[in-house]
């Protein structure tokens, strides 16, 4: 069983600003979830701390994960993207980035984040409703897409 699902509800208390309405009828669903790390030179995060993230959140996605690093050394720089297993490399570790994903559309496995294309990374929660919409649009610019959602 993964923590915090299946979604629970409960009377809970909402708070705007500086208003507390009690009490309010809330419904928790456990999301996509989010982690990750910059360091300037001479930090000393690695990969382990950000599996370790992602783990820490799987209760927010329990369907999927994803890693990003972004190392450097003093000639070159890699992009490293793993599941569970670490792969070997070689410099410090710049940028990293855990994803967890609740799994509702596009589960193609092109679709998982932490996402690149032409050295962009990015990685967010939430879903985009009118995808259909915005895709049509950049397809009619020249944009290639390269999943079905």
């Amino acid at each position: 069983m993964v923590p915090g699902w299946p979604p629970r509800s409960g009377i809970g208390r909402l708070v705007a600003g500086s208003e507390v309405f009690s009490p309010y009828r809330v419904e928790v669903f456990s999301v996509c979830g989010i982690a990750g790390f910059w360091q300037r030179k001479g930090g000393s995060i690695g990969p382990e701390a950000l599996r370790a993230m992602g783990r820490r959140i799987v209760h927010r996605g329990p369907d999927d994960q994803g890693h990003l690093l972004l190392t450097e050394t003093a000639t070159s720089s890699q992009e490293i993207v793993f599941d569970e297993e670490i792969p070997s490399f070689e410099g410090r570790v710049e940028v990293g980035l855990a994803h967890r994903r609740l799994s509702i559309l596009d589960l193609d496995r092109r679709s998982r984040q932490p996402m690149g294309r032409d050295g962009i990374w990015m990685t967010y929660n939430g879903e985009v409703y009118n995808f259909r919409e915005l895709r049509d649009e950049l397809e009619s610019k020249g944009e290639v897409f390269h999943t079905t959602g």
